[in-house]
């Protein structure tokens, strides 16, 4: 006979159970009462990845807005070797999760007949390496620390693997062109893609902050207060 919580609909049906204390695989925690699976997932998911802020965002049902940003590097005589420390052109002020970074390699010379070919060749096989440093108050780290190819910096995180940059993070590059001179001018544009949220207010408030909304809304938030709360 089917359970009688199930059948009047108690809880979230989603979860295959109740909701609202009960503890959901599915989202990862437990699923406060009116909250869908996905809304759940999310906000489980950015607590794990580093982000009680975003994930309270989440939970207050706050859209996700994309946001971009983008590390350039000109090569402006065919003899140049490298160039250092390009960083970002627009500044980090909130908490942001970076989804993919794409790279494209840009022949500068004026546009002649085979210049769309010679693009898509060069841009698989420039020869130009880079690597690639996060910058903070007082901290940082490198992800890349090694000057790696262009094509093995390119990359798509999986929802699960998202890159967590926050206020004040920037990225610095170093490139470097192996193979020199360079056939012609060269721009190279690495841009990273991802999404932030709509609601200016958490770029004042603390994690500690985050991590208290979420408990008062039913979230499971122990482990993370731990971290972010004492």
């Amino acid at each position: 006979m089917e359970d009688d919580k199930n059948k009047t609909g108690l809880g979230c049906p989603d979860c295959g159970g109740t909701c609202g204390g009960a503890t959901s695989a599915a989202a990862g925690g437990p699923c406060p009462p009116g909250v869908t699976i996905e809304m759940a997932k999310d906000v489980y998911r950015y607590l794990r990845l580093g982000s009680p802020r975003l994930a309270f965002a989440a939970a207050c049902g706050v859209p996700r807005v994309p946001w971009s940003f983008r590390v350039e590097a000109d090569f402006t005589e065919t003899s140049q070797t490298e160039v250092t420390q390009a960083g970002n052109d627009v500044k980090i002020v909130q908490d942001t999760f970076i989804e993919e970074i794409k790279v494209q390699v840009q022949n500068q010379n004026t546009p002649g007949g085979l210049d769309s070919l010679t693009n898509f060749f060069f841009e698989m096989e420039s020869g130009i390496e880079a690597n690639m440093k996060v910058v903070g108050a007082g901290t940082g780290y490198m992800p890349i620390p090694e000057f790696t190819p262009l094509k093995h910096i390119a990359r798509k995180f999986s929802k699960d693997q998202l890159w967590l940059l926050t206020y004040n993070n920037g990225v610095q590059m170093d490139f470097q062109a192996t193979v020199t001179p360079l056939p012609f001018l060269v721009n190279v544009t690495v841009t990273f893609e991802g999404f932030t949220s709509a609601w200016p207010k958490i770029i004042d408030m603390t994690q500690a902050e985050a991590i208290k909304g979420l408990k008062k809304l039913g979230y499971l938030c122990d482990a993370y207060e731990q971290l972010y709360c004492s």
